[in-house]
C-alpha cells in the first residue's frame, strides 16, 4: 500500500487558531524548568520532522511519538527507535480522509489514532487498522443551522485514560472552513461510540493541538504556546498561561507521564519536558 501521509494544520482548517485578540490580556508566562529537550530530527533521523502527538503506555510506560513518517518509541535519554513505519501500516477497513493527527496509547499493543472525522484502532500485535469511533455528535441531524451533511469534525487532540476506559478528544465542528463549535467529547474505549459531549463557551476557534490527562481528571488543552484546563462536564476554559518564553509556538502534542509528573510537550520537530 502506499504511505499514509500526514496533512499539516494549516491544510486542514482555514481557521485563526487563537481565541485572543490585541485588545485581551496577553496571558501570563508559564514558570516552569524544565527537565529535557530532546531534538527530534536528530533522535528519529528524519530531516523534516512533523511530529504529530506524543503518549505512553499506560501498562509498560514506554513513550511514542507519531510523527508523518510512522510511530516511535523514545527513551529517557531521547533515544528513538521505530515501531512502526506508516508505509507498513495495515490497510484501513474504513478509508482515511486525512493523515493522522494525533495517537495515545492503550496498552497492548493497541493505539487510537484521530484523522478527519473518525477515529481508528491500530494494533500492532492483530496487524489490524479499524474505525473505532466516529465522532460525529449525537445532536447532529436535529439541531443547529445549515445543512448539516456538510457539517465536519476536525481534531488534532487525543487522550486515554485506562481506569475509564475512555477515549478523549476536543473536537472543533466546521462547515467550509468556518467553526461552528468546539467540544470536548469522550468515547468508548471497546469501540462503542461516543459516550457524552460537553460544548465549549469560550475558546471555540481554538485549534487544539494537544490533549493531556491530568491526574485529578481535569484535562490540558494546548493551542499554538497557550495551556488551557478543561474541569470535565463545564462549558468554559481556564487559561493558565504561555509557553512561548520556552520557544514553544505551536503546540502538537500534549501528555502527562503519570510515573515521573512531568508534562511533555512536542512542536514539530522538538520535544519538552516540564516540571509543572
Amino acid at each position: 500500500m502506499s504511505p499514509i501521509k500526514s496533512l499539516s494544520v494549516s491544510a486542514l482548517v482555514l481557521l485563526s487558531s487563537a481565541s485572543l485578540t490585541a485588545c485581551e490580556p496577553q496571558p501570563p508566562a508559564l514558570d516552569w524548568d524544565i527537565v529535557q529537550r530532546v531534538d527530534l530530527s536528530a533522535a528519529l533521523d528524519v530531516e523534516e520532522v512533523s511530529v504529530a502527538g506524543i503518549t505512553v503506555d499506560p501498562e509498560t510506560g514506554v513513550r511514542f511519538v507519531l510523527e508523518s513518517t510512522g510511530i516511535y518509541s523514545i527513551d529517557g535519554a531521547g533515544q528513538a527507535e521505530l515501531v512502526l513505519a506508516l508505509a507498513d501500516f495495515p490497510e484501513p477497513d474504513v478509508p482515511l480522509r486525512s493523515g493522522f493527527l494525533d495517537i495515545a496509547a492503550m496498552g497492548g499493543g493497541r493505539f487510537a489514532l484521530v484523522a478527519v472525522g473518525d477515529g481508528y484502532l491500530l494494533d500492532t500485535n492483530e496487524g489490524t487498522l479499524s474505525q473505532w469511533f466516529c465522532y460525529e455528535p449525537g445532536w447532529m441531524g436535529g439541531q443547529g443551522t445549515g445543512d448539516q451533511s456538510e457539517w465536519e469534525q476536525q481534531s488534532a487532540n487525543l487522550a486515554y485514560d485506562a481506569s475509564t476506559d475512555q477515549i478523549l478528544s476536543a473536537p472543533l465542528t466546521l462547515n467550509d472552513g468556518n467553526v461552528l463549535r468546539s467540544d470536548v467529547a469522550t468515547f468508548d474505549g471497546a469501540g462503542a461510540g461516543d459516550l457524552s459531549w460537553f460544548q465549549l463557551e469560550n475558546g471555540s476557534e481554538n485549534w487544539f493541538g494537544g490533549l493531556a490527562l491530568e491526574p485529578e481528571g481535569t484535562l490540558l488543552l494546548g493551542a499554538e504556546s497557550n495551556l488551557f484546563r478543561y474541569t470535565m462536564g463545564s462549558s468554559e476554559l481556564e487559561l493558565l498561561g504561555s509557553l512561548e518564553a520556552y520557544g514553544v509556538d505551536e503546540i502538537t502534542g500534549l501528555m502527562y507521564e503519570p510515573d515521573s509528573g512531568h508534562l511533555m510537550v512536542t512542536q514539530n520537530a522538538e520535544l519538552l519536558i516540564f516540571e509543572m
